[in-house]
């Protein structure tokens, strides 16, 4: 096996806070934002 890791992405401030936005202003879930946002 190698020593190969997935690097993590990075997101500014800004992404972040609108991310969380959504989540918190609307009815749906983390996962299903992060998956609108190809985050995951």
């Amino acid at each position: 096996m190698s020593n190969m890791r997935k690097q993590r992405r990075s997101f500014t401030e800004e992404y972040r806070r609108e991310a969380a936005g959504l989540v918190i202003d609307t009815v749906r879930t983390i996962t299903a934002v992060a998956k609108e946002l190809n985050m995951g």
